[in-house]
């Protein structure tokens, strides 16, 4: 088997497993599973959407796609022929077999960096911070692109990919590989950073038959051989010039020359683009003009402030340490601060724990000294604890039996988060965390359905829907190293269609809650908006006019928007209340910096027009899900972990900062937060009744949040 990008990977996200069958004397057929335990220790299958069919003396590779729970995991591989398991091997992370090996997970923190195509070790020895195990950086090289994953799902715990086109095998091989690189696309789409660099190939690479071509930011003209090199140089802020192949020779270096090319331009030499950022859906391209990993760049002794300076990434930068602060909420990450609001259930009151030390403690007195200094005052009172004991016994068994239904009712609940991104060019995908609190003991059979803000389902739509983990080393944490969890109640496990969109018999124990994660990728016909924005003396200016119509039936409904703001180039302009059918003039809203803007207490304070918003520390000890996802939203852009002291690694793909890094504006906005706005709705019905599948779960008084982002161009 072959886990992860050559053998790297993050516990909590998805994970692609290519898992090699070899065929004996007789051929078999079936379907591969693999079985790990997830977050909450209890055990996960995921079953191979192909089909494995394994012809005598013949080697298959067939592809799943798995979420491991814990850094220390065990891993099951099943080979079923109909309902008989035919073979089985289990492996324990770190650990090396016959089948393969689990290798250690990234750290908390890390980022995952894959290189395609690159020549052996060349970006790693370049990667500021890339050495020994807690490093900040972390490269998995790939040389065959035939190992990328085949669907957008398997990039989920990949930070950036780095794709090199100087080796012509690599352009051959991906020339064949038309799944991979629409998964990758896709997942450029979705958020994800692509760098790609084309040098001496670059007509071969960058030609209109290529399937590259598409991540060109413009159309290949020519290739240059330039000889000055200073706008390497003052990107990379280095003193040192690259040096000659040979003493008193002279710098040639090849640089693909693009016409039309479109993006914020980084780096020049001249008139020629060097290093080009361009938004790709909700994800950038960053394109470089020549190659990175061979020539005058191989021998350069500061490419890795180039690297640093391309990838966005500080060429000092210290591994990310844990705060004690941080530790004692049991998290480590703001996914986790957002998975600890979304279980406080509104009408569902928890006992404190000193509540039920004192409880115990006037029960021990009751039954002991207390019962038998009350009988001793009365005459022959002592042959009364035949029926002042027991008494006392079931009126506490009673009252420990009914309060805990009185606090926590007997109704099933739902608190939910929907965060929405639309891009300008119809690129639309969805999030939606939600927690699931059950009265009783059961089981479910879940999946979800997407929404656009006008109503309609998202076009071409393909979604995931896993386990949300809670990532920190506390208790039921995903990265504590010394023990796995288990689950205490359960000892079945449930599986997760092959398809990915669905959970079948996923159980959750009486008075309690089980966290779960919904992604999805689809196209938006259109923004609802009429935006003309346009900068000029540095001021952002034009208008921004809400036409979001919702259908119901025959009639059509406008949707006013709320609570809206407009973020561009560091900037946030408090815009309010967007009505419909009216432009707002952006040049003549209130502006403030975004890293004080959101740093307010809550986004009334930042839009209220009294003068400069006062900043706050961010508080950790918040379970209010706007306020959580608020400072997520442009995590880097305003301040990072400097700003929030607590890192945004899990769910990072909330983070659109790399977007506003590539010259685009993003309004966000709030839709009413009524019932009948749902971003996304939770499908299911406890596995025991099928008769109710398809039934939405959550409630009137469930928690809903709902978060509409538009990224919208900005004219020059």
């Amino acid at each position: 088997m072959r886990v992860g990008f050559a053998g790297r990977y993050k516990v909590g996200l998805w994970t692609p497993l290519d898992v090699t069958v070899r065929g004996g004397s007789d051929g078999v057929k079936g379907r591969v599973r693999a079985t790990v335990s997830d977050s909450d220790g209890l055990n996960c299958m995921f079953e191979a959407a192909a089909p494995c069919n394994v012809s005598p003396e013949q080697e298959v590779t067939i592809p799943l796609y798995v979420r491991f729970g814990h850094e220390v995991s065990e891993l099951t591989l099943e080979l079923f022929d109909g309902t008989k398991p035919v073979i089985s091997k289990v492996i324990a992370s770190g650990q090396s077999s016959s089948a393969g090996q689990v290798v250690d997970a990234l750290r908390p923190g890390q980022r995952l960096i894959v290189s395609v195509g690159a020549l052996p070790d060349s970006m790693a020895d370049a990667m500021p911070n890339s050495e020994g195990r807690t490093a900040r950086n972390v490269v998995a090289a790939l040389d065959d692109p035939a190992a990328l994953p085949e669907c957008w799902q398997g990039y989920e715990g990949v930070d950036t990919i780095v794709l090199s086109t100087g080796r012509r095998e690599v352009l051959t091989q991906l020339a064949g590989q038309k799944s991979c690189m629409e998964a990758l696309d896709q997942w450029v789409h979705m958020g994800g950073t692509l760098v790609l660099c084309a040098g001496e190939n670059a007509q071969e690479a960058l030609n209109v038959t290529s399937p590259l071509a598409r991540f060109a930011p413009g159309r290949y003209e020519t290739t240059l051989h330039l000889r000055q090199t200073s706008g390497w140089e003052t990107l990379a802020k280095s003193l040192n010039p690259i040096p000659p192949p040979r003493p008193g020779a002279k710098v040639d270096l090849p640089i693909a020359k693009l016409a039309g090319a479109q993006g914020q331009v980084e780096a020049r030499e001249a008139d020629t683009p060097l290093v080009i950022r361009k938004a790709r859906g909700l994800g950038q391209v960053v394109f470089v003009a020549t190659d990175l990993d061979r020539g005058p760049m191989l021998a350069w002794s500061d490419r890795p402030l180039l690297l640093a300076a391309i990838l966005g990434l500080l060429p000092n930068e210290p591994p990310a340490e844990a705060n004690s602060a941080v530790e004692s909420y049991g998290f480590d990450d703001l996914a986790g601060q957002l998975r600890s609001s979304l279980e406080q259930f509104r009408g569902v009151r928890l006992v404190p724990f000193f509540v039920v030390a004192t409880l115990v403690l006037v029960y021990v007195l009751l039954i002991g000294p207390g019962d038998y200094f009350l009988l001793r005052r009365w005459r022959h009172g002592m042959r009364w604890t035949w029926i002042t004991f027991p008494l006392v016994v079931i009126l506490f068994a009673a009252a420990g039996y009914w309060a805990p239904s009185w606090l926590k009712r007997d109704v099933l609940r739902v608190n939910q988060v929907d965060l929405i991104d639309i891009a300008d060019d119809g690129t639309a995908r969805g999030a939606t965390w939600f927690s699931i609190f059950s009265p009783r003991a059961e089981t479910f059979d879940l999946s979800l359905c997407g929404r656009l803000p006008n109503g309609d389902a998202p076009q071409s739509a393909r979604g995931s829907l896993a386990w949300f983990g809670k990532a920190g080393s506390g208790f039921n944490g995903m990265n504590g190293r010394d023990s796995q969890n288990t689950g205490p109640l359960w000892s079945q496990g449930y599986s997760i269609d092959p398809a990915l969109d669905s959970i079948r018999d996923v159980p959750v124990q009486v008075w309690s809650c089980k966290n779960f994660v919904y992604r999805w990728l689809g196209h938006a016909p259109d923004q609802g908006l009429d935006v003309a924005l346009h900068v000029e003396e540095h001021q952002l200016g034009g208008t921004i006019t809400n036409n979001i119509q919702r259908s119901d039936g025959q009639v059509s409904q406008s949707v006013m928007l709320s609570h809206a703001y407009l973020v561009y180039d560091g900037w946030a302009y408090a815009l309010g209340t967007l009505p419909p059918g009216q432009p707002v003039d952006v040049g003549s809203a209130r502006h403030v910096s975004l890293n004080t803007f959101i740093s307010t207490a809550s986004i009334e304070d930042a839009l209220a027009d009294n003068g400069e918003p006062e900043k706050v520390p961010y508080d950790m000890a918040s379970r209010d899900a706007a306020y959580v996802l608020r400072a997520m939203l442009f995590y880097d852009a305003a301040g990072g972990r400097n700003r929030t002291h607590i890192a945004n690694d899990y769910q990072g793909f909330t983070d659109l900062s790399a977007v506003l890094r590539a010259g685009r504006a993003v309004l966000v906005a709030m839709p009413p937060q009524e019932d009948d706005f749902r971003g996304a709705d939770v499908l299911g019905s406890p596995a025991s009744r099928s008769g109710e599948a398809g039934k939405r779960l959550a409630g009137p008084l469930d928690r809903h949040t709902i978060i509409y982002r538009f990224v919208v161009p900005v004219g020059k």
